[in-house]
């Protein structure tokens, strides 16, 4: 019950006033609500909230990517947010479509471990070499049922054609499960996870790499920050699972 309205307090701060006046959060266990980004030189919003340069994204507001002659830049790896211990992401109520174009549930996901990511399926830069970690991680453990769940960050684009695509051109296994979700379901998923991201005027989004861990209950049992440091810590407990 404690991890439960723990988890709820963390997402209703995520959710809510993403401009730079927000509050900072009641609870120890949420993360401050502003951090300064000394690259862009504006505010950004924490637990998964996206922000635009030199302005913040209320939740639910749509915003287009501009004409930008610098697409595709290099990305920038955003810090990671803390997590609720102890909480499950099964208790968020957040739509998910697969790839296969069929609707999904969380019940769909329990009485396993589970390997979860956040990507977008035109991302060349930071999301190969997520997905491309996952697999080292998923074929070092082998654990016998274990499943991977990517969600994408970039549910406009992000169609279960695009989806399976991806998972096609990974030569991803049926252990694999790209899905989208809506807005609020992104915010939703970063927030549990940790995951912050920033949508850029030229599509493309700077965003946390996070490899995490999920228990039969969807509880958070081990999480990886960047690639290759900590992959053996999520080994060994996926292994221990």
């Amino acid at each position: 019950m404690r991890s439960t309205c723990l988890l709820a307090l963390l997402l209703l701060t995520g959710c809510g006033d993403t401009s730079s006046e927000s509050s900072a959060p009641a609870s120890e266990a949420a993360v401050h609500a502003e951090a300064k980004d000394p690259h862009a030189g504006h505010t950004m919003a924490a637990h998964g909230e996206a922000t635009q340069p030199g302005e913040a994204t209320q939740p639910g507001e749509a915003t287009q990517p501009g004409d930008d002659p610098h697409a595709h830049m290099q990305h920038e790896t955003l810090p990671a947010a803390d997590v609720v211990p102890g909480a499950s992401l099964y208790q968020l109520s957040v739509p998910l479509t697969g790839h296969h174009g069929k609707d999904l549930t969380w019940e769909d996901f329990t009485g396993g471990p589970v390997l979860v990511s956040m990507i977008y399926t035109s991302c060349t830069t930071a999301c190969p070499l997520i997905v491309s970690e996952v697999q080292r991680i998923y074929e070092a453990a082998e654990v016998t049922g274990a499943k991977v769940l990517l969600v994408s960050m970039d549910p406009e684009r992000d169609t279960p054609e695009a989806l399976s695509a991806m998972k096609e051109r990974h030569s991803l296994g049926d252990a694999w499960t790209l899905a989208k979700t809506d807005d609020n379901g992104v915010r939703m998923v970063s927030a549990a996870l940790g995951v912050r991201y920033r949508l850029l005027p030229s599509g493309d989004f700077n965003h946390s790499q996070i490899i995490a861990l999920l228990d039969a209950k969807g509880v958070i049992m081990a999480r990886a920050e960047g690639l290759g440091p900590q992959r053996d810590a999520v080994i060994g407990a996926l292994k221990a699972m």
